[in-house]
């Protein structure tokens, strides 16, 4: 799904992947650069495909997520209720900045919310679904 040059790094960041593997607070406060959140997807998209999805605490999360919204990557994808980005890349909630809409076309009120996403949010990258 991504580059061959992405797919190599994985050796050298398989520690810092490692501190992410869990769901709590660390993550939403700690900033990625654009290639660490590619290759965190990448893992949570290699666990999807292999059926090794990490078991989700949504209760205890609540508290967390009321306080604010801190995504890593911004997801454009269509609005087919077969395709779930949190799901295909085994987040939870919070973790990306979903934009769902029929054909995946930017109009000014989608291009509006990716503006958000990344002026507001933080958010480094943008994946197209």
């Amino acid at each position: 799904m991504f580059s061959i040059s992405l797919r190599s790094r994985l050796t050298r960041y398989a520690a810092f992947i490692a501190l992410f593997s869990f769901y709590g607070a660390a993550l939403a406060q700690m900033p990625l650069s654009p290639e660490e959140a590619l290759l965190y997807l990448q893992k949570g998209n290699e666990r999807f495909m292999s059926g090794r999805l990490i078991e989700k605490h949504y209760s205890e999360e609540l508290p967390i997520l009321a306080e604010g919204q801190h995504p890593f990557a911004i997801v454009l994808t269509c609005a087919d209720s077969r395709v779930a980005p949190e799901v295909l890349f085994d987040q939870t909630l919070g973790k990306l900045f979903v934009i769902r809409v029929a054909g995946n076309v930017a109009d000014p009120v989608v291009l509006g919310s990716l503006e958000y996403a990344v002026e507001h949010l933080h958010a480094p990258p943008l994946i197209i679904l």
